[in-house]
């Protein structure tokens, strides 16, 4: 999984791959019709990042399924909430992690990842 974030920013052929791994927790979620502490036993980038994208997806994909979305949409609704904050990774540690209020340069910085993720997932699909 650590690496999943890492082939997207390199565009690397692998990351379609590992979105198939995405697509997996995904489906777990539709299949056992609840949410497991068991997804949540994984490292990456950055912890508070990672596990708030992977809570974001499986929570919209539990949120999919209860407004009964077909399987399509319901994937699509989940890989969005994993992928939404991928751009961060461009963004250096020191301004993700930082304890504080972020200063008007940092904020500018932060906003970019949006756009970074886009140019992140632009490369993949």
């Amino acid at each position: 999984m650590p690496s999943l974030f890492e082939n997207m920013i390199r565009g690397k052929s692998c990351a379609k791959k590992d979105l198939k791994i995405l697509e997996k927790i995904i489906e777990n979620v539709i299949k056992e019709d609840c949410v497991s502490d068991d997804l949540y036993d994984v490292k990456s980038f950055d912890d508070y990042t990672y596990i708030h994208c992977l809570d974001t997806g499986i929570m919209a994909t539990y949120l999919a399924m209860c407004m009964k979305y077909n399987i399509k949409e319901i994937k699509q609704i989940g890989l969005t909430g994993m992928l939404h904050d991928i751009g961060k990774i461009k963004i250096s540690n020191d301004i993700i992690n930082k304890k504080g209020s972020l200063t008007k340069e940092e904020l500018v910085i932060i906003k970019k990842h949006p756009i970074y993720g886009y140019n992140i997932l632009k490369k993949i699909t």
